[in-house]
Parts: C-alpha cells; sequence; structure tokens
C-alpha cells in the first residue's frame, strides 16, 4: 500500500499539524470505527477479522465489570492484568459474546476480538486525553472575556492564559500496554505496509519504547550496532523526529522489531 502510515493510532487529533508532502496518509481503523475521515485513506482489516456484532455490547459489559473492580483506565486493567486470557474469567472473550456459539469463535477469530478490543480502548482514552488539551486551549483563547469585566485587574490577570503554550501531553501509558496496542496494529494492519513503509505517531512513548527496544535487540544482531541516529528537522516548517531503522540479518527474535526493520519512525 503507497503512503505513509499512522501508527499505531486509529485517530488523529484536529489540532495535529502534519506536513503536507507526508501525504497521501493512511489512517487505519478497527472495524465498528468511524469511518469518515477527509483527510486520510481509511483503511480497515481483513473482513475474515470482523468481529460479530456483539463486540460493541463486549465493550460496554467490560467497562462496566471494571467499574466494580477498582478505578483505572480500562486499557491499562485489560492489559495488566491479563483478565481476558483465562476461560474461567468472567469477561473472557468467548464468556461475553453472548449469543454466539463458543465453537464458532477460532482462535484466529478469538486473536482479532483482542486486537479490536485493545485498540477501541486505547482510542477512547487518546481521544479523552486530547479532548483535554482542547479545552485547556479553549480556555486560553476565551481569556479576551475577562478583559474589562473585572475592574482594576492586576496585568497578571489580563495575561493569565497569554503564556499558555500549544498545549499538547502525550498520553500516559504503560511500556506494556504500548507494546501490546503495537502488536494489535501489527496483527490487523501489518500486511498492508511495504518494507520500507514510512509510520507516523505523535506519541513520544511510541517513539522512545522503539528506539529504545530496536537498539537493545541490535546488540544481539550481527550488525554490530546499538544506536541509532535520531535526527531532527522541520517537513514543511513541522518540527520532527526521526528514525530510519536498519535491516536486520536475523528475524524472529521480536515481532515488532521485525516489522520496523526497514521502515521510517516519524515522530511529530
Amino acid at each position: 500500500m503507497k503512503g505513509s502510515f499512522i501508527f499505531p493510532h486509529c485517530f488523529v487529533p484536529v489540532s495535529l499539524k502534519i506536513p503536507p508532502s507526508l501525504f497521501p496518509i493512511n489512517l487505519c481503523k478497527a472495524w465498528y470505527m468511524e469511518e469518515k475521515e477527509d483527510q486520510f485513506n481509511v483503511l480497515f482489516p481483513d473482513k475474515r477479522l470482523k468481529p460479530p456484532k456483539e463486540f460493541l455490547r463486549l465493550i460496554e459489559e467490560y467497562k462496566r465489570w471494571i467499574e466494580t473492580q477498582e478505578k483505572g483506565n480500562p486499557i491499562f486493567m485489560l492489559i495488566e492484568k491479563e483478565i481476558w486470557r483465562s476461560e474461567e474469567s468472567p469477561i473472557h472473550i468467548k464468556n461475553l459474546i453472548k449469543g454466539v456459539k463458543r465453537e464458532e469463535i477460532d482462535p484466529e477469530m478469538e486473536e482479532s476480538i483482542k486486537w479490536h478490543l485493545f485498540l477501541h480502548l486505547a482510542t477512547e482514552f487518546e481521544v479523552s486525553q486530547y479532548e483535554i488539551d482542547q479545552e485547556i486551549l479553549d480556555i486560553s483563547k476565551r481569556r479576551s472575556l475577562l478583559e474589562g469585566v473585572i475592574e482594576d485587574a492586576p496585568r497578571s490577570l489580563d495575561n493569565m492564559f497569554q503564556d499558555v503554550p500549544d498545549y499538547r501531553t502525550d498520553p500516559i501509558l504503560d511500556e506494556k500496554v504500548i507494546q501490546e496496542i503495537i502488536k494489535a496494529w501489527i496483527g490487523l494492519f501489518g500486511r498492508y505496509t511495504e518494507k520500507d513503509s514510512t509510520l507516523i505517531t505523535f506519541n513520544k512513548g511510541v517513539f522512545e519504547l522503539l528506539r529504545s527496544n530496536f537498539e537493545d535487540l541490535m546488540i544481539r544482531d550481527i550488525t554490530k550496532r546499538s544506536e541509532i541516529p535520531v535526527r531532527e528537522r522541520e517537513i514543511d516548517g513541522v518540527k520532527i523526529k526521526q528514525i530510519t531503522f536498519p535491516i536486520l540479518m536475523e528475524k524472529g527474535k521480536d515481532e515488532i522489531s521485525d516489522f520496523i526493520s526497514g521502515k521510517t519512525l516519524l515522530y511529530i
């Protein structure tokens, strides 16, 4: 598939500045996510990997179950506790897909449902974080409404929001969570990429984890290199960080490193 890929996200914040020269860009979405996108070419997984329609109820039932257990974000709980692994678990995938015979959920479909669950919950988490960012930006833009309302207001009050930066937080995700999200993305969309495709992420944790893990693997690889240079540059006025991963001489040691070998990763 030609073009760059948003990775491993299934949405793009409206406020994200993407260099025009990087287009066309493919945005991969799990089944049952919103299809309409103005800027991007939307790709869905192979139809054979589409979960049954009961999948949406699975997500809601899982979130209700998690509320009865302990406080915490559903995507963290799902992956950290690995509660979806045991068939004895009340929220095991086969137990949650009601109305579908257990024997109809083969291992491949069960894996696909798990990947879809991960990506849906991760996307909900990221969207909520960026909505908070947008609210902060909106507040900074409305600072002018305070002018003239409070008489004799100190100068610092007039400018209280003026110094708010181009605010954007990277959703904080545990390394294990990031790895499982990446594996889910690769499992559903990896086949669309080329050996030398360009991947675009807007999460610093994803960028640093891939760089660090690949460097660790290269120490044991016959390439004998242990550091991957990070190039900082501007594309169409947008500052980015870039890594071009070397091609591993020996594969099969790590699923994620096998996938990114030979590809370019951009952090915007």
